[in-house]
């Protein structure tokens, strides 16, 4: 017989303790679980942040050094506003460690007698992942033939084909 200060019965209170232990572990599995997919998904963003700033860095680089070679004579006007330009320098793109590199040129004429303003811009991908730069500088018109580039003598002695 109960009495009335008793309450439940024996070995409720066993039970009472192992569904609280069940109940922390079910807890602690799922803030575990969630800890684990927010770190993933923040390491996720970063290498896709990362990746994005290398692409547009290299990207700065191809469409400064265009710039620069036009501005040094190594090519005109008529090679900057070829469609697609295959390479800047001795840098074949599609030698790139990425397919989907691309730099484009474009001509504007300016109010300077004398000079024409050129923008070049490069880029990777396309639509929602593609990263561009452009660069816009006024660049003096040299009427006269482009120049080759001069061969440099630490490389004259490789052999055919080496970088």
């Amino acid at each position: 017989m109960r009495g009335r200060g008793e309450r439940g019965c024996r070995g409720c209170r066993g039970r009472r303790a192992r569904g609280s232990v069940l109940f922390e572990v079910v807890l602690a599995i799922a803030l575990f679980v969630g800890t684990g997919a927010f770190v993933l998904g923040a390491t996720r963003s970063a290498i896709t942040t990362l990746d994005r700033a290398r692409r547009e860095a290299r990207a700065a680089d191809l469409a400064t050094s265009r710039m620069a070679e036009l501005a040094a004579g190594l090519v005109d006007l008529a090679d900057l506003r070829n469609d697609r330009i295959e390479g800047v320098g001795t840098l074949d793109l599609a030698a790139l460690d990425e397919a989907g590199w691309w730099i484009e040129g474009s001509t504007e004429r300016s109010e300077v007698d004398g000079f024409v303003l050129v923008e070049v811009t490069a880029g990777h991908g396309a639509d929602g992942d593609a990263v561009t730069f452009a660069i816009r500088q006024l660049v003096r018109i040299d009427r006269s033939e482009p120049q080759p580039y001069p061969e440099d003598e630490l490389v004259r002695d490789l052999p055919e084909g080496s970088p």
